[in-house]
């Protein structure tokens, strides 16, 4: 057997993330656990690297929630304008959106206060969760662990050669795929909110640009999970079918 170190990093509230060190396997092993997904909407994911699990994993109950919504995303049907008031209920309440969150929050440096918007807290609360707990390690992507050598695959670019500067480039493209979602989430309530006050007119909308938000939102939530480890995608999407 070959031995090997596992780089472990997390985020904090200043640098992002922060190594943990240099784990021996055995160490690793005791810290993880902490094809598409299963519906029929939407484009499925792309197929995974190859992959050694080193042990059964088991997701985080915070990407369980996330996949939660993008099961109910996929469920929405926005050109019925039957279904719209259920739509806006299920946007304001979880696995969405958490009324009793915070309202306001800082910056990455911690002194620059900044409104939320209400609609999503609940899934960006849960991403951020999640991505605290991210582990990166040298080799092949393996259980819940993320590759680095994987990632020197995918960013090609001059610069991103060491594990920094990689783990960094990855948190920042699932930043840029949580935001976009939750754009679109916001996007979707905003017309649903028009819709609403339109529903009386000669001539109402028929919902083409709800349903078109919805896609976007949607798209942008695949994107996020299809960097999740292949395994520990499945046991989520396992679990979130079960709740």
């Amino acid at each position: 057997m070959h031995a090997f170190v596992t780089l472990l990093a997390v985020r904090d509230a200043a640098s992002r993330f922060k190594f943990l060190g240099a784990t021996p396997r055995r160490a690793f092993l005791s810290r993880v656990g902490g094809g598409a997904l299963a519906i029929s909407v939407a484009a499925p994911l792309a197929a995974p690297a190859t992959e050694t699990p080193l042990a059964t994993p088991t997701a985080p109950p915070a990407l369980v929630d996330i996949v939660r919504c993008r099961n109910e995303l996929a469920a929405f049907e926005p050109l019925s304008s039957s279904t719209w008031p259920d739509i806006k209920a299920a946007l304001n309440s979880l696995p969405f959106t958490d009324p009793g969150l915070p309202r306001v929050d800082v910056n990455g440096r911690g002194n620059t206060p900044r409104r939320i918007p209400i609609v999503g807290n609940a899934l960006r609360r849960q991403t951020q969760f999640y991505e605290r707990q991210l582990q990166y390690r040298e080799g092949p992507t393996s259980g819940s662990a993320e590759s680095i050598s994987l990632l020197r695959k995918q960013y090609k670019t001059d610069g991103l050669g060491d594990s920094d500067a990689l783990i960094r480039a990855d948190l920042d493209m699932r930043d840029l795929y949580r935001n976009d979602c939750l754009t679109w989430l916001q996007e979707m309530a905003d017309e649903l909110e028009y819709l609403e006050r339109a529903a009386a007119t000669p001539e109402p909308p028929d919902g083409a640009d709800l349903d078109a938000a919805r896609g976007k939102a949607l798209l942008a939530l695949d994107q996020y999970l299809d960097r999740v480890p292949r395994p520990i995608l499945n046991d989520a999407v396992a679990r979130a079918r079960g709740t």
